[in-house]
């Protein structure tokens, strides 16, 4: 994962009409909303359909999307996540870090999250191998001070078939180049491993998004040191 330039970023107009529960995502996902009270997003976001404590996390309901908001010390929300991003199910990028207006979740793809992100490789999450785990591909990005250290972590569950072909082609591409030293989900995976992973996802969308602090390296709130 590499950061990004504290620049404005030529990216691919991203835009669709939004409907309308997009709308009402779009000013659930803002900057507004993290780092507040639990009784401040829910003035946008409504009762939560479900609580869960432990994992310090609330669930929403917004029309036929699900909103996650998560929280590291239980009392503000320190991330968001649209957990199945659709063209009804989608948010302005643009709400949250230097891209063009317009730039909607639904119409990210790999490759271009990638760009955006500076990165040129995909990482998995129990791609081969992992009967009992959820199978997923991410690129996560954390931005500079000037974005207040701002994270965002993307998936794709592999339930498309145009994902699992991708996976496929991945995992012939890594065994065909590791022979008898390949190992399912191996740590040694190398930047010529994830960077033809990201070849083969290149147009690949996103299925989940999620977008705040705490969730890669270490808490990085704004206002906190």
């Amino acid at each position: 994962m590499k950061r990004l330039l504290a620049t404005t970023l030529a990216f691919p107009l991203l835009c669709s009409a939004a409907q309308a529960d997009s709308a009402q995502l779009d000013r659930i996902f803002t900057r507004a909303n993290i780092n507040i009270p639990w009784t401040e997003l829910e003035k946008t976001t409504g009762r939560p359909a479900a609580i869960e404590e432990e994992k310090g996390l609330r669930r929403y309901q917004i029309g036929q999307c699900l909103v996650t908001a998560y929280s590291h010390n239980g009392e503000t929300v320190s991330s968001l996540e649209l957990e199945t991003i659709s063209p009804t199910c989608t948010f302005d990028l643009a709400n949250f870090i230097k891209v063009p207006k317009g730039t909607y979740a639904h119409k990210l793809t790999f490759g271009q999250f990638a760009r955006f992100a500076n990165d040129d490789g995909i990482s998995a999450n129990c791609l081969d191998g992992c009967p009992d785990e959820p199978s997923s591909v991410s690129i996560s990005w954390q931005g500079p001070e000037s974005e207040q250290y701002l994270e965002i972590i993307t998936h794709d569950n592999l339930t498309s078939p145009e994902s699992k072909a991708a996976a496929t082609k991945w995992i012939a591409f890594m065994k065909g180049q590791e022979g008898s030293n390949y190992r399912p989900n191996s740590a040694a995976w190398t930047l010529k491993h994830t960077k033809q992973g990201l070849a083969y996802f290149q147009d690949i969308p996103l299925t989940s998004i999620r977008i705040g602090y705490c969730m890669l390296d270490c808490c990085h709130d704004e206002g906190e040191e």
